[in-house]
């Protein structure tokens, strides 16, 4: 059961929106986006892909292209991150912008503290790939996002972008009643949470494309593979402002350095910019930062480099 404490906040912003939360969990919103909205954070998405793919002397149409990233790209991690890189960092801060402008035009600003930063694009593949899916904190295990570090005062957002939603989708549950007293912390593995699988209940959330999913961090989900296709999602996290319930410290990870004032998230690819010290010719020849997740990723910088 989520400590109750957490529900206002949904409840006003979703009547900010015009919309409603999920009964069933009280901290899962849906947000429709607005047609053009959507469009241009899929053309933004799209474009950063072909351009990591230009990295590998290839391309590929719309039709192809997720299942070709998937394959090859060398900055794609076992989740499914699609890692932004130096070659690829003009693609990658446009479309920090274009999202950063949609959070914007929500009007919800004085509901949020801090925004995370690098944003994700995180490319599943359909199939069950054993050596990916037994990993400790691998997305197609049930968790919370706590349980990997994130503060329990965090937003989680999906939104949709390209591929099988069906068979390669996101499943969200209501926890069982000891959830907030037992739970609330970070797990060295998804599979000290196994026990909760009998006790949880599917909440009936299917996922669209052209619409925002907003889930709080005790919200439990998994990745759900069904032999299907490739699935593209775009995901970031905020903190929220306003009343916080109990207990509700920030876990001392590395994922809370990544959170960010708002003001300075939302100059981020207009005013400011993100460079990116580590290339893309590093990831093609498998060298990668121990922790992908660290502040440390990137500089803000006035002007990229030419």
């Amino acid at each position: 059961m989520i400590d109750q404490a957490r529900t206002p906040w949904f409840t006003e912003f979703a009547e900010r929106l015009g919309t409603s939360v999920d009964l069933a969990s009280s901290v899962i919103a849906e947000v429709k986006l607005d047609d053009a909205q959507f469009k241009r954070l899929r053309a933004s998405c799209l474009r950063y892909i072909h351009t990591c793919l230009d990295q590998h002397g290839t391309s590929a149409d719309q039709s192809t292209l997720l299942k070709m990233a998937a394959a090859k790209l060398a900055n794609r991690t076992p989740n499914g991150i699609l890692l932004p890189k130096q070659e690829v960092e003009a693609e990658f801060n446009n479309l920090h912008r274009d999202v950063a402008e949609w959070l914007s035009s929500l009007g919800v600003d004085d509901l949020v503290d801090q925004a995370f930063c690098p944003i994700t694009l995180r490319l599943v593949k359909g199939l069950p790939d054993p050596a990916e899916d037994s990993r400790p904190y691998a997305s197609v295990k049930l968790h919370a996002d706590v349980w990997a570090g994130e503060p329990t005062d965090s937003v989680n957002i999906h939104i949709p972008i390209l591929g099988d939603l069906e068979r390669t989708g996101v499943h969200f549950f209501v926890p069982p009643d000891n959830f907030e007293k037992d739970w609330l912390r970070p797990l060295k593995s998804y599979n000290e949470g196994i026990e909760l699988e009998a006790l949880v209940q599917k909440i009936p959330i299917q996922l669209r494309f052209g619409y925002a999913y907003f889930a709080d961090a005790t919200a439990l989900h998994k990745t759900i593979k069904s032999n299907g296709g490739e699935r593209l999602i775009l995901e970031f996290r905020f903190r929220r402002k306003g009343d916080k319930p109990n207990p509700e410290a920030v876990i001392d990870t590395d994922r809370g350095s990544n959170y960010i004032n708002l003001y300075e998230w939302y100059q981020l690819g207009t005013t400011k910019y993100m460079h990116f010290e580590d290339t893309y010719a590093d990831a093609k020849r498998q060298v990668f930062r121990n922790n992908p997740y660290s502040k440390t990723l990137y500089s803000v910088v006035n002007n990229l480099r030419p």
